[in-house]
């Protein structure tokens, strides 16, 4: 029910943008860099993934300075870590991979081309899969995570007249990762998107 609660609000804020003449659809997706904050600990290291999904555009006025964006993402976040010793001597290796949906709504500036953007988020975990190499290590239940995530998403790009941009941008969590507390996602993201032209693009350019 929750998952389709976050749907639903996605698809009423891309239609209340709609009736505005200054907006753009597009998509976009890259790579995650990510891991867990935890206070007072260094580490766990990160661990690679990827983030994909669509987005749409509202700029205040023909210049495009001001602009607002919301994105629908879907996001594999997570940590590795290396602990103890396996039966064979060796550091035993734990991955911690969670798969969300993001919805970052940002205020979006583009200095000719420059750009910075900034705002909140919400995360919906959508799955958890996790790999340990110790067979007697217990995983969390599904139970033990908090489905939904607030949090902050913040960064810089560049982007091209004809709709494609690159971006990079740190996001992270204000909310826990588990119920009991202790963790935070943080994630670098590099992204490459493209903004669908319309007709009004289309006759400036």
């Amino acid at each position: 029910m929750k998952r389709e609660g976050f749907c639903l609000l996605y698809a009423l804020l891309m239609a209340h943008m709609a009736l505005g003449q200054q907006l753009r659809f597009g998509v976009k997706g890259g790579l995650n860099y990510a891991n867990f904050r935890i206070k007072n600990v260094v580490g766990p290291d990160r661990l690679a993934g990827v983030n994909v999904g669509v987005m749409a555009r509202y700029s205040f006025g023909p210049s495009n300075f001001w602009n607002i964006q919301s994105e629908l993402l879907y996001s594999a976040k997570g940590s590795t870590d290396k602990y103890g010793l396996t039966s064979l001597g060796g550091r035993a290796i734990y991955k911690y991979r969670r798969n969300y949906l993001d919805l970052p709504i940002l205020a979006k500036i583009n200095l000719q081309g420059l750009t910075f953007e900034a705002g909140p988020q919400l995360s919906y975990l959508v799955s958890v899969s996790d790999t340990n190499d110790n067979p007697l290590f217990q995983h969390p239940a599904r139970r033990d995570y908090n489905s939904l995530q607030l949090g902050y998403a913040a960064g810089l790009g560049y982007e091209i007249p004809v709709g494609l941009s690159l971006t990079v941008r740190y996001a992270g969590d204000v909310t826990d990762v588990y119920n009991g507390g202790g963790a935070r996602n943080s994630v670098f993201q590099a992204q490459l998107g493209y903004l669908f032209q319309t007709k009004s693009n289309v006759s400036a350019n």
